[in-house]
């Protein structure tokens, strides 16, 4: 029986699985009969061709000088280990535009998904979010992992605050009444007990707001994201949501469309997300909405290289999916694939693989949004306190020059 399975403590998505045993005896799997009638011919193992892109943590892709294409990470792990246990040996294509595949108006597809049903790749790693409009194209393997859509972007630092020293009289003062007919010194002497303990009050209260600052966090949600008209979006191209987002007519995914309309879009290639995250992300008032997995490697990475939490990931997990492997339709080989895959899966094979990729994942997550400051006071932060002086200054010879001439008029 199947059961959904989350990451612990929210460190990394869910996966069906299926409680098989790793091993099994040679005869529990059955060899596809392509294999053995090639095996038979040629006395050689099986050679496939496998579409491959990067998209860190799950599979990183490199090509030297010469065209030779060379695979790392846990998608490279599960083919290897595949490759192995199937007895077969592949070979390494690439897509032309580095998508992982959405059709076209006419219905081509491209991307990987178009080199599977062009017949010019047998399988293609990605992982695939698995939907129904691929599934009539080519056939999906057994679920590898279930995540999510994250938004990243730049974690907010504290800016000092000119008008701060307003922020005390937020809170409400007892300010006592006297009576006219109190003595002069009673009133006096009450009144000057309750400005001291005011500014007392407003003192304390001013160096404690000064001193301790709140970091604003502004993007948790879509909605906010696409309300602020100086937010940049980055999407990775090709990708189901982006098939979706094109089709859709109303609904949150139709105004997250309808962005790109004034200019606030921009789609990259998978291999460009990461590198997209240290430079425009972080540099700039960019936010990059991609899956959950994508959003730690950047976390881990960053801690990683400078112990700095330097990003946020915003509370709204949205556009669910389930993601495969693909292969040809009716392709011979899935059904031992899928197999293997169901077994490994179910002992977390694959997310052993993906938290080595991923040492630091957890550490920024629950980076505090209050910020100690020590440093001495400027005028960058205290200017407010100078300008609203100032206005004092000027109302007060202007009432004193209104009275002046009111009183210099002969009645």
């Amino acid at each position: 029986m199947g059961e959904g399975r989350a990451w612990r403590n929210n460190s990394r998505p869910m996966v069906t699985r299926r409680l098989l045993p790793l091993v099994s005896k040679l005869e529990d799997v059955a060899v596809p009969v392509l294999q053995m009638t090639h095996q038979r011919e040629t006395g050689t193992p099986l050679i496939i061709r496998v579409a491959a892109e990067e998209w860190v943590p799950h599979i990183a892709v490199t090509e030297d000088a010469n065209g030779k294409i060379t695979i790392s990470g846990p998608m490279a792990n599960l083919l290897n280990a595949l490759a192995k246990s199937l007895n077969f040996q592949y070979v390494l294509v690439r897509p032309p535009d580095g998508a992982w595949g959405i059709p076209s108006p006419s219905g081509d597809w491209n991307g990987m998904i178009g080199m599977v049903k062009r017949n010019e790749a047998d399988l293609a790693l990605g992982p695939f979010g698995l939907t129904y409009s691929r599934s009539r194209v080519v056939d999906f393997s057994s679920p590898i992992l279930i995540d999510y859509y994250r938004i990243l972007v730049k974690r907010p630092t504290s800016e000092p605050d000119p008008w701060g020293f307003l922020r005390p009289f937020r809170y409400s003062h007892a300010i006592t009444y006297i009576s006219p007919r109190d003595s002069a010194r009673m009133a006096v002497c009450l009144w000057l007990f309750v400005v001291l303990i005011v500014s007392r009050v407003f003192g304390s209260s001013l160096t404690s707001l000064l001193a301790v600052r709140n970091v604003p966090i502004k993007y948790d949600y879509l909605r906010q994201v696409i309300d602020d008209p100086k937010m940049q979006l980055i999407f990775e191209k090709a990708t189901a949501l982006v098939e979706h987002m094109s089709k859709v007519e109303s609904g949150i995914y139709k105004e997250l469309a309808d962005v790109g309309k004034v200019g606030r879009s921009h789609f990259l290639a998978s291999s460009k997300l990461y590198d997209a995250a240290y430079t425009d992300v972080r540099r700039k008032q960019y936010a990059l909405l991609v899956e959950d997995v994508t959003c730690r490697k950047v976390y881990s990475d960053d801690f990683t290289r400078g112990g700095t939490c330097d990003f946020y990931i915003g509370k709204e997990k949205y556009w669910p999916l389930i993601f495969c492997m693909i292969g040809k339709k009716g392709y011979p080989l899935m059904k031992a694939i899928n197999e293997k895959i169901g077994r490994m899966t179910a002992h977390d094979l694959y997310f052993k693989w993906l938290g080595y990729e991923l040492p630091n994942a957890t550490a920024c997550l629950r980076a505090t949004t209050r910020v100690t400051v020590d440093e001495a006071y400027n005028l960058k932060g205290l200017w407010g306190i100078f300008v609203t002086f100032a206005g004092g200054i000027v109302l007060s010879c202007v009432a004193l020059l209104c009275e002046i001439l009111v009183a210099g008029v002969p009645k």
